[in-house]
């Protein structure tokens, strides 16, 4: 498995590759210094594996990185952003 982050000006993607297929994604805008994410799916052959987390793990670190903030309009990452505390730091105020 290996993830990598594919950017653009104004967003980008982390993409989730198993043995050539992908196997999931977080997509993102960047508006300024604060990262939105849009979306995260694991490809259900891949579901329960705890991906979703590792992809939201990674767009985090990248945000770290970066002195950017994150807003989620993603159910999936707005409930980790919301329950791990390590993630307290990047979230950016409503």
């Amino acid at each position: 498995m290996q993830i990598r982050h594919e950017q653009g000006n104004e967003g980008g993607e982390f993409v989730l590759d198993f043995h050539g297929h992908r196997a999931g994604e977080l997509t993102y805008s960047l508006s300024g210094d604060v990262i939105t994410v849009r979306h995260t799916g694991v490809d259900p052959a891949h579901e329960g594996r705890g991906y979703g987390k590792r992809l939201v793990s990674e767009v985090v670190a990248f945000a770290r990185q970066n002195n950017f903030t994150m807003r989620s309009t993603c159910w999936f990452a707005t409930r980790l952003l919301d329950k791990v505390p390590d993630f307290a730091d990047i979230t950016a105020p409503s």
